[in-house]
Formats: C-alpha cells, sequence, structure tokens
C-alpha cells in the first residue's frame, strides 16, 4: 500500500506544509527536500508552526488524476489492491469514485485533507510565486498551472465533479480571495 505524506514541517521556518495529491505533491517533495524535512502526520505537530495547504481547482484535479491514472495507466494501490483505472473514461472515473467505498488519497477531498486547521491557503497556480515571496529556497521549478485542459469535459461532468467535490470547490474559493 502507498502511503502519503500530506504535510510537512519545516521547523527551521517555522511552518508546515501540506498538500493533496495531484496538488503540486511533486514540487513540495523537491522544494522540502532542500530543507531536510521531517514528515508529520496531518494530526502531528499542530501548533508548531504556521499550518499552510496547497489547494488546487477542484476539476483540474479530477483532470489530472484522469489523465496519470487513467489515459497513462499509471498503477494505483488502493488498500492492498491494485486499483484497475487504466482506460477509464472521465465519466467512468467519476462513477468509480462516487460509488466505491474505497478511501484513496489521489480522489479523496482536499478539504478532508486539510481538516480546517490551515492558517493560510496558497491556490496551486499561485504556490512557485506565493514560494518566492515568503522568500525560501527557490525558484520552484515546476510551474503549477493548467492553463487549458487539453480535451473538452461535458458541462454534464463539470457539474458532478463540483457537487462531488462541493467542500473542495469552497476551500478553492476561499484560497483565492
Amino acid at each position: 500500500m502507498q502511503e502519503h505524506n500530506l504535510w510537512w514541517q519545516i521547523p527551521a521556518w517555522h511552518i508546515i506544509i501540506g498538500c493533496s495529491p495531484k496538488c503540486g505533491t511533486s514540487t513540495l517533495y523537491a522544494a522540502v527536500a532542500k530543507a531536510g524535512v521531517r514528515c508529520h502526520a496531518p494530526t502531528l505537530g499542530i501548533g508548531v508552526g504556521q499550518r499552510i495547504w496547497i489547494v488546487r481547482e477542484p476539476v483540474e484535479r479530477f483532470w489530472s488524476l484522469w489523465k496519470d491514472k487513467c489515459l497513462k495507466g499509471e498503477i494505483l494501490y488502493v488498500g492492498e489492491k491494485r486499483a484497475r483505472l487504466a482506460g477509464m473514461t472521465p465519466e467512468e472515473l467519476i462513477d468509480y469514485i462516487e460509488t466505491t467505498n474505497k478511501k484513496d488519497a489521489h480522489w479523496d477531498t482536499q478539504s478532508e485533507h486539510e481538516g480546517g486547521t490551515a492558517q493560510v491557503l496558497v491556490p496551486l497556480e499561485r504556490f512557485s510565486d506565493w514560494w518566492e515571496e515568503q522568500g525560501y529556497p527557490g525558484p520552484l521549478k515546476t510551474v503549477n498551472r493548467t492553463e487549458k485542459l487539453p480535451m473538452d469535459l461535458s458541462d454534464d461532468l463539470v457539474e458532478r465533479i463540483k457537487i462531488h467535490y462541493a467542500d473542495d470547490v469552497r476551500l478553492y474559493k476561499q484560497a483565492r480571495r
């Protein structure tokens, strides 16, 4: 089973920073590796430094999940078993997510991962700029943006995604303020 660290504590900077999979984790992994980071589970370290959460627009996050796990066919383990997502259409993937009782960090909600504990919310598309504004080592090598989804998603599918991830829609709007 693949475990995901969602929060990283960086004692030297007095911050705890986190994000869900498909929300800049590769960029964050690379950035914090330079700082000699100690990893903590989401409930550990509360109150030790400012808690910062990176938020991605939910439709973009879903598209990224579909692209990597269904279109490219990357292996995904759900619990102890491989999930058979390769070849699914976006509609089949949202059907699976809506009907499965299996939890997975790749499709669980960002708001569930964040847990209402972040003091600062940073939209993913602003993460690289925000990181530099804070004076953290960089610049970050990844530009975290989806300029335009490379395929058209139907209005019905977009609505289903937004309904399923309604709490993430609110979290993202809050981060954009």
